[in-house]
């Protein structure tokens, strides 16, 4: 695989497509409720042993029901190579509430829509399931992911290095500071993309939510990976900030 290929990936495994509010990595099972409307806008740029890659994202989600939103993401990448990746689109479906407890179910189709010879997207349609738990009492929020990725490729040597089924698992909790504040903290870990690795890198967020109103919310985090002497490319850190407007 060629060595400017490796960054994209270790991007795509730290930000996978079954993705929570920004900065977080790990889903929620919050939905929309019928007929209201969300955007999200963010970039990342994230540093490993070797470059520097940046990516941005546009994601659309509409409440269907009070417990079914549809959404489409739109990830872009904005350095090294820059272009369209690919798009998804998906359902998340709040199955279940208990008091403060809530399970969730999020299926998604991966588009092949970015260019998978500069390395943008597989080249062919994937697929991702995630599975989300979550608990919230007083100013406290907990969640838990468990997600798998199906991935098909277009190119012979990508089908050849890369995994077709990879898993990941997190956790995050979520504190209010206040009316308009919120820390976090995010934590998780997945299989290496490439086949020849028997690594599980792991990672660690930790950011703020501002709410200047309650339509909209602004953030930023920095996500460092955890050592992962065994990974095909080491984990890196993280920058991001974000917008995230209700309506």
């Amino acid at each position: 695989m060629p060595s400017w290929r490796l960054p994209f990936l270790t991007l795509c495994l730290l930000s996978p497509c079954a993705h929570g509010a920004h900065p977080l990595v790990t889903e929620d099972s919050g939905t929309q409720d019928k007929g209201n409307h969300q955007i999200e806008l963010n970039t990342d740029w994230a540093g490993t042993s070797s470059d520097r890659t940046g990516k941005a994202g546009f994601t659309y989600t509409y409440g269907v029901t009070r417990e079914l939103d549809a959404l489409v993401n739109m990830p872009v990448g904005i350095s090294g190579p820059s272009g369209l990746n690919d798009l998804s689109v998906g359902l998340k479906w709040r199955a279940l509430e208990n008091g403060p407890a809530s399970f969730a179910i999020k299926p998604e189709l991966l588009l092949p829509s970015g260019n998978e010879n500069k390395g943008l997207g597989n080249g062919r349609t994937s697929a991702a399931l995630t599975f989300v738990a979550s608990y919230e009492t007083g100013p406290w929020q907990w969640h838990g992911n468990i997600a798998a990725t199906v991935n098909r490729f277009g190119l012979q040597e990508d089908r050849e290095a890369n995994r077709r089924v990879i898993w990941r698992a997190s956790t995050a909790i979520i504190y209010a500071l206040g009316e308009h504040w919120k820390w976090l903290l995010d934590t998780g870990l997945a299989q290496d993309p490439a086949k020849a690795s028997s690594a599980h890198p792991g990672y660690i967020v930790t950011g703020g939510i501002y709410s200047p109103r309650e339509d909209l919310d602004l953030d930023a985090g920095i996500r460092f990976g955890l050592p992962c002497s065994k990974c095909t490319e080491q984990p890196g850190h993280q920058v991001g900030v974000g917008l995230t407007w209700r309506f």
